[in-house]
């Protein structure tokens, strides 16, 4: 039971890339592919150049921050077309979980997001194949234009029907451990943090450790994890200490990967959670496992708690913890923030990207009410 990858404009690529360049030698995806309106992107992969798709009638120089334009690219039958002919072309259909990766507060990521999870589902045809997405939140301003919190936000309500769930990563959250360094090396760093996030989560699918538990963790056991009848949200945390540091304790690591892990705030208590161990056999013993499932229950206040663990030879015992509908407040903070943004520009937003303001306070209502009917 493998899954399919796909970028989805420059960040989205990017992190993928970054995804692929970690799982080498873990072949827990099919295929993956990278569709963006920018060709300049291109030539920052590494891994995925050969399965960059462009998409558009942009003359390749992208929408810039403009989701609309985006959204009626994909939309167009021209395009839809290309999306379905690539796809299945690359064996989206024997997968069985698609991982859409975008930034949300971009532009041919916001935009194309539920465009092309639409299409993931139509070539599935069928319900029990989950379709998920990594999306990416902006930077706080000042150091990132208010319009990246707009997108995001409307990116967030407009996904909302289309997909089973979202894991948030937070470029601002997960680049303060990192705030000394340059711009660009920053980026970096986030999207590696997040590569080792999901090379943890994906391990137990082709390499799961021994014993008496049940230490897998395929595409059903994280469908069953994230589906609850709603898209749900999904807090990604991760943490890596030295063997010799961790001892016998995993539950050091889960208190470490809550405490310092997360990669966008939450609060408190979590529907569902899991954590998925990586590393040397000798510590992933079956006491250490549900001694850290406990500690995970009490600390995430979840009465649904799962464990799973891979064997992997190394100096490093890692730790992903996933924790589904907490409360986030960077989403209330970015909605006050959109809500700003569109006030002061409605008339160009209204007139220039045709977003009026019944279309936005729609889209307001859509997100408001989800995360009131998590609360």
């Amino acid at each position: 039971m493998r899954m399919f990858g796909i970028g989805l404009g420059g960040a989205g690529g990017a992190v993928l890339d970054s995804i692929f360049s970690s799982l080498e030698g873990f072949p827990a995806f099919v295929d993956a592919v990278i569709f963006n309106t920018a060709v300049s992107d291109k030539a920052k992969l590494k891994r995925l150049v050969d399965r960059f798709f462009l998409f558009g009638d942009f003359g390749g120089a992208g929408v810039g921050s403009r989701w609309k334009d985006s959204r009626r690219a994909a939309l167009s039958p021209k395009w839809s077309s290309m999306f379905r002919e690539v796809l299945s072309r690359r064996n989206l259909p024997e997968s069985s979980a698609a991982l859409l990766a975008a930034a949300l507060g971009g532009g041919t990521g916001s935009g194309s997001l539920p465009v092309v999870a639409d299409i993931v589902r139509e070539l599935y045809g069928r319900a029990d194949k989950p379709v998920l997405a990594l999306g990416i939140l902006p930077f706080r301003y000042p150091k990132e234009s208010m319009r990246l919190a707009y997108n995001s936000v409307l990116a967030l309500a407009s996904s909302l029907e289309h997909l089973d769930s979202i894991i948030l990563v937070d470029n601002d959250r997960v680049g303060s451990r990192f705030e000394e360094e340059p711009r660009e090396e920053i980026l970096l760093r986030i999207n590696e943090v997040v590569a080792d996030f999901v090379r943890v989560l994906t391990l137990p699918m082709v390499r799961p450790a021994g014993g008496p538990l049940k230490t897998s963790f395929d595409v059903a056991d994280l469908a069953s994890l994230v589906r609850s009848g709603r898209t749900s949200l999904v807090v990604p945390c991760y943490s890596r200490f030295r063997v010799e540091v961790v001892g016998s304790s995993l539950s050091f690591l889960v208190q470490a990967a809550l405490d310092e892990g997360p990669m966008v705030e939450f609060s408190g208590s979590a529907k569902k959670a899991a954590v998925i161990f990586a590393g040397p056999e000798q510590s992933l013993t079956p006491d250490a496992i549900l001694e850290a499932k406990e500690t995970l229950a009490e600390a995430s206040g979840s009465v649904d708690v799962r464990g799973a663990a891979a064997v992997l030879e190394s100096k490093y015992v890692e730790a992903a913890v996933l924790l589904v509908d907490p409360k986030i407040p960077r989403i209330e903070e970015l909605v006050d923030q959109a809500s700003l943004f569109y006030d002061i520009h409605e008339d160009e937003l209204s007139t220039l990207e045709d977003t009026d303001r019944s279309e936005f306070e729609g889209y307001l209502r859509a997100l408001q009410g989800a995360l009131m009917s998590r609360s």
